[in-house]
């Protein structure tokens, strides 16, 4: 046991400060695993209540049910999501050649279509532009599949993270209550806040984005769209971005459809897209979240597009958690100074 007595106010001072260094410290030293630390802990929330379940089952058995609940994350989900990125990775090669001359028939057919469509007085080669972007696009398609080892060690970070804050959450949950300067009940005013952000960004936008973009893709394979996995995985993006939506694939899709000649196709999909595809967001969202992120819609689009900026891919679920963090403390601002 350290007992250390009543201090003196040169003790406190230097206690301080030697704190503060090694918080400081330790911060950088965390700072690069610090976004799969964060997706860990919001994994582990969105499978809390899987986790408890087999808790019960197990019967109070805390390391196999976590273990159990990690062990069902990669076969449900990162396996999958693994398969279809490969896939949507090949499409992509395929598609977005630095070969002008080999761009597939379907892209060739869709120039054609656009160069038709322009007037001869615009003198414009959509061809020779199309030659300029796709290597661009096509290397740094290139540099994101290349890290594939600091890829695999953040996901070996995430899961392994993910079993302990499952294991152990309870007990770090209650030492951060009990070490926070701030009274016990606006410490759970918060931590309930970003748990309901969290299942909300997780389930709300990207369970549902995802589902989204299976949809969308299913809609292109039934009315013969080509590269369906890698509009399904532009589908699935686009889905994120609130008002736009869907409607940034299906809306040039249906046009493409029209405008190569296939009248009925076109109308089935755009059926499609409109009716299915942009409506389950209404049918999953209460049944999957409930309560919905009390955020503006605009907020949400800015915090994606500056989290992505700031953090890289992992911003799509970040940005939003800083919004809702700053969202809560300044209701808490504000009902504390009213």
């Amino acid at each position: 046991m350290i007992y250390c007595g009543h201090m003196q106010s040169k003790e406190k001072y230097f206690l301080y400060i030697l704190l503060a260094g090694a918080l400081v410290v330790t911060f950088f030293i965390f700072l690069p695993f610090l976004i799969p630390l964060v997706l860990g802990v919001s994994f582990s929330v969105v499978l809390s209540p899987l986790y408890k379940r087999i808790l019960t089952e197990l019967k109070g058995r805390s390391s196999l049910a976590a273990l159990l609940t990690v062990i069902s994350f990669i076969f449900i989900v990162c396996i999958p999501l693994t398969g279809i990125a490969i896939l949507g990775y090949q499409e992509t090669q395929s598609v977005f050649s630095t070969d002008p001359n080999t761009i597939t028939p379907s892209v060739s057919q869709m120039v054609a279509t656009v160069q038709s469509r322009i007037p001869e007085w615009m003198n414009i080669d959509v061809q020779a532009q199309i030659a300029k972007v796709l290597p661009v696009i096509s290397q740094n398609i290139g540099n994101i599949f290349s890290a594939t080892f600091g890829t695999l060690l953040s996901l070996f970070l995430v899961i392994l993270s993910m079993f302990f804050f499952l294991r152990d959450g309870k007990q770090w949950r209650a030492a951060v209550i009990k070490i926070n300067p701030l009274s016990d009940s606006r410490n759970e005013v918060i931590l309930n806040s970003l748990e309901r952000s969290i299942r909300g960004i997780v389930t709300g936008y990207l369970f549902i984005a995802l589902v989204q973009g299976i949809l969308m893709g299913l809609g292109m394979w039934v009315f013969g769209v080509p590269h369906v996995i890698l509009w399904g995985l532009a589908a699935a993006v686009a889905a994120l971005i609130p008002v736009v939506g869907t409607l940034a694939v299906s809306v040039p899709i249906t046009i493409y459809l029209f405008a190569t000649g296939n009248t009925l196709p076109a109308i089935g999909f755009m059926s499609w897209a409109l009716v299915l595809v942009g409506r389950i967001d209404n049918v999953l969202n209460p049944i999957v979240v409930g309560r919905k992120v009390n955020i503006h819609p605009l907020m949400i689009l800015l915090s994606v597009l500056g989290g992505v900026s700031f953090f890289g891919p992992a911003g799509i679920l970040l940005g939003p958690l800083v919004a809702s963090l700053l969202y809560t403390l300044i209701t808490m601002y504000r009902q504390e100074f009213e």
